[in-house]
């Protein structure tokens, strides 16, 4: 007897139409209807009374399906622990990140890894964050290192902070407000803005902070690279706001970096599945990770 066709039967009998739980199958119709007569010719007896609108269990179907749940709910659970086996007997791991891998010293946490388990091999995907936490939720990765904006518990992935960098505005060294110890984002209201590409993480943080603030920023340039848009302070033509991790990466004394308050911070995470068991490969690459969590000054 086909356990697949027993695990198709408690999904029809769940939902009461074959065409609703063939699309949930990801069957044809026509392979569901074909499925159920094998398995009622198997078992000797009519699983469903069929109308023309919806299938309801018969008499036998509904002696069969607490069966049937149970033979379907144990095949999932051995399924999955033999997946998690899998995946800890394997001598490789997939990571996900960002792709401002040197800028937190990720490259830094791989090369220990690899250095510590030389047995095993690493793939790194690289995207932006909705890509990576779509190829997490597929299996397709053991863990994501992404930048969020917060470090409050996920719902969906368990979290760890690697890192947390502040924000802070960035000007001309001899702008009149570049002697302050602090100050909030409204301060710049009237000045021009050097932002990074849109649709980045910080091109909407800035823009977030500018409205909250009260004012739409006023972008006089865009550019991709850090070192461009600290290039274009440095001659004056406006201001910005980055992370301070961003900013250390190009040292100049032609600018002036003063903290932003209220304090805004973005938080480098890695995420990793709730329901699985983290894979050994996993856990080793995370400890290698927490052994010394980046702090920036």
């Amino acid at each position: 007897m086909d356990i697949e066709y027993i695990r198709e039967f408690v999904v029809l009998a769940d939902i009461g139409g074959f065409q609703k739980a063939a699309e949930q199958l990801y069957i044809s119709q026509s392979s569901l209807s074909q499925h159920i007569k094998r398995l009622e010719m198997e078992l000797g007896a009519r699983l469903f009374n069929r109308t023309t609108k919806m299938v309801e269990l018969s008499d036998f179907g509904k002696i069969f399906l607490p069966y049937a749940t149970q033979i379907s709910n144990l095949q999932e659970q051995y399924t999955e622990k033999l997946k998690s086996a899998l995946k800890n007997s394997q001598k490789s791991i997939t990571i996900g990140s960002m792709e401002l891998l040197d800028l937190y010293n990720i490259t830094d946490i791989l090369a220990k890894f690899k250095k510590k388990n030389p047995e095993y091999s690493v793939n790194v995907i690289q995207g932006k964050t909705k890509y990576l936490e779509s190829l997490l939720r597929r299996n397709q990765c053991s863990m994501i290192v992404i930048r969020e904006l917060s470090d409050q518990e996920n719902v969906e992935f368990n979290k760890v902070t690697y890192a947390v960098d502040p924000l802070v505005a960035v000007l001309p060294a001899n702008h009149p407000l570049a002697g302050l110890d602090h100050m909030s984002v409204a301060n710049l209201k009237d000045e021009p803005f050097i932002m990074f590409s849109e649709r980045s993480l910080t091109y909407n943080l800035c823009t977030q902070l500018c409205k909250e603030a009260g004012f739409e920023p006023n972008i006089a340039f865009t550019f991709g690279r850090t070192g461009n848009v600290l290039n274009m302070i440095e001659k004056e033509m406006g201001v910005s706001i980055m992370t301070r991790k961003m900013l250390q990466e190009i040292p100049t004394h032609s600018i002036a970096a003063v903290p932003i308050e209220p304090a805004v911070s973005v938080y480098v995470n890695i995420l990793y599945p709730k329901a699985d068991t983290l894979p050994l490969a996993a856990r080793l690459f995370l400890d290698c990770a927490l052994e010394a969590p980046l702090v920036i000054k």
